[in-house]
């Protein structure tokens, strides 16, 4: 039995629980007053503590909270003890961008370190020689000979997109002659059910049979589970505390999803007959898997289905609510695409990259809508480095730089014309600097399945307006009050579509 009125004991008690006890108030004083970090602006309780950091994160703010902080506090800002944050133009090449000279930042593993368990792929992997290993074998997928290969397969479910809606308003059509439909939920079956086709070979479906596929369907829970994973590793203790406890159910549907996956990806791999799609391209160049093991091929083909859905998905849904919320600008697409294919046929892949206002407006719906507004945070290599001049850990704001007045005229406005080549684009626009939007992100970072995602966005946008007539369903949706666990939450997005009036003899045409 413990005498706890022993003094030796006594006093060790005592001072143990004072440390405890004082240990916040230390670290808070620490952080503030002599951090290496504390010349760096921002909100008081950010700079002291990462909870707020924290909150604001798993309340889905967090994207919109960094843009006020940087509007109040300038281009640099300390958004917790340990993490800078910027707004600068150069912020992008500093840090995305390989310098002679100096040892590029690494991924930061809170957010991008998997499971022990889980082979490594090109986002998990944190040293730079495994994602550039990666990453030249995934290339070959997405070369412009790839992508002229997969464009009758893409444009196949563009086709059947078309059908699925034209049946639909037919069955459900109003007084009006419209129906209203959820864009989101539309465009992304078309995602899901191409991309299924070019990573495991077989569509999933989506489209043919109006619904989600079980399996897509967890992505979003499972990136959600990600943020909240991500919250709890700045604090070890509770990370395992957290883990711990997660239901078995849960450990369930994770190892039953990579299962599903693994089996689709295996069943492709065996087939002897060669498809147009990523596995064809990516096995050229890791014949017998000498490059990326069977287990990492598994894991990077997976990753691939989920970055290539919902962001594309996102940007086709967020660029259409946008032009129907801007009459002007959805009339003036319209006309451009309706004048250019007399025929329907006529609207391929090929054939799309040439027209100027659709390109524009396509790039005005990225830089409003980007689908991962909260950008790629990196850490400073050993020994440190300077970022646009600060020396400091890093990470830039896509979404904040996007909307900045200091880098775009009336930058919280839908105006393609910014993106339209000098002559024709209005002079207000001259000075906007359209090169701090990227929404695919640049040098090492930049996504690789980029050209696919632009070819599927023209490819869905070309073929809606020229088939239906879309409009607003009265209800408003405020694109800026969305709030983001590392993806976008998107709620219903309703558009209003009628038949194109004449379309049935335009088919007809030769």
């Amino acid at each position: 039995m413990f005498d706890f009125t022993e003094p030796n004991l006594s006093s060790t008690l005592l001072l143990t629980f004072a440390a405890i006890s004082l240990y916040p108030a230390v670290t808070v004083i620490y952080n503030l007053c002599f951090h290496p970090l504390r010349k760096f602006p921002g909100p008081i309780l950010w700079r002291s503590s990462r909870l707020p950091y924290i909150i604001s994160l798993v309340r889905g703010n967090l994207v919109l909270d960094q843009m006020k902080i940087h509007e109040k506090y300038g281009d640099v800002v300390r958004l917790a003890p340990n993490e800078i944050s910027f707004t600068k133009e150069e912020a992008w090449n500093d840090i995305y961008v390989h310098r002679p000279g100096h040892a590029d930042p690494t991924k930061y593993p809170v957010w991008y370190k998997a499971p022990d368990e889980m082979p490594q792929n090109i986002v998990t992997s944190l040293d730079m020689e495994g994602h550039a290993r990666f990453r030249k074998a995934l290339s070959t997928s997405f070369t412009e000979t790839s992508l002229r290969n997969q464009s009758p397969l893409i444009e196949s479910f563009a086709d059947l997109l078309i059908n699925r809606l034209n049946d639909l308003v037919l069955r459900t059509i109003s007084q009006e002659n419209s129906t209203s439909v959820d864009i989101f939920k539309w465009v992304s079956w078309f995602t899901v059910d191409v991309v299924g086709e070019l990573a495991f070979g077989e569509s999933f479906g989506c489209l043919a049979n109006s619904e989600l596929h079980p399996w897509a369907n967890t992505l979003n829970n499972f990136l959600k589970g990600m943020v909240y994973a991500a919250a709890t590793r700045w604090y070890p203790l509770i990370e395992r505390m957290v883990f711990r406890l997660l239901p078995k159910s849960m450990m369930d549907m994770q190892r039953k999803h990579s299962e599903f996956a693994n089996d689709r990806i295996n069943k492709r791999l065996k087939l002897e007959k060669q498809k147009p799609d990523f596995v064809a391209s990516f096995m050229k160049e890791n014949i017998d898997f000498q490059k990326i093991s069977l287990k990492e091929t598994q894991s990077n083909l997976a990753i691939h289905l989920m970055a290539g859905t919902d962001a594309t998905a996102t940007s086709i849904s967020g660029t259409l609510l946008y032009l129907v919320q801007n009459p002007e600008n959805l009339h003036k697409l319209v006309s451009e695409i309706r004048k250019t294919f007399h025929r329907e046929a006529d609207i391929k892949i090929a054939t799309l990259r040439g027209l100027p206002y659709l390109n524009a407006v396509i790039n005005e719906g990225l830089r409003l809508t980007n689908p991962v507004p909260g950008g790629l945070p990196r850490i400073v290599p050993p020994g440190g480095d300077t970022y646009a001049n600060t020396f400091t850990s890093i990470s830039v704001r896509p979404y904040a730089m996007s909307r900045s007045e200091k880098y775009f005229s009336y930058p919280n406005e839908f105006h393609p014309e910014r993106w339209l080549s000098t002559g024709i684009r209005p002079y207000e626009f001259d000075n906007d600097h359209l090169s701090v939007s990227q929404p695919f992100s640049i040098g090492h970072s930049n996504y690789l399945g980029k050209n696919l995602a632009w070819v599927e966005i023209r490819l869905v946008i070309a073929r809606l307006l020229w088939a239906f007539d879309v409009a607003e369903t009265g209800k408003r949706l405020d694109w800026t009050k969305l709030k983001t666990l590392m993806i976008i939450q998107k709620e219903p997005i309703m558009l209003s579509i009628k038949i194109r009036e004449g379309i049935s003899e335009l088919r007809k045409a030769k």
